[in-house]
């Protein structure tokens, strides 16, 4: 069974917040936004949950890019 959102949220900002105080900022929220972005993936438009689950995903990566965080490929890592 998938996390809730609430155990997801959770578990991303603090494995985030541990990675801002050891490596900065910018970095931090760079490797938040890969590891939110792992999470997500294909699910047929019938599946509720898959979609619900990846519009959680999508709504974590849009607050990691509002707080300067990006993909590697927008910032060129790959």
């Amino acid at each position: 069974m998938p996390m809730t959102r609430e155990e997801f949220y959770q578990s991303v900002i603090g494995d985030a917040l541990e990675r801002v105080y050891s490596h900065g900022q910018e970095t931090a929220l760079d490797d938040a936004w890969h590891l939110i972005n792992a999470q997500g993936g294909y699910v047929s438009p019938g599946d509720l949950a898959g979609n619900v689950y990846n519009k959680a995903v999508l709504d974590a990566l849009n607050i990691i890019e509002k707080l300067g965080g990006m993909g590697p490929l927008q910032r060129g890592k790959e």
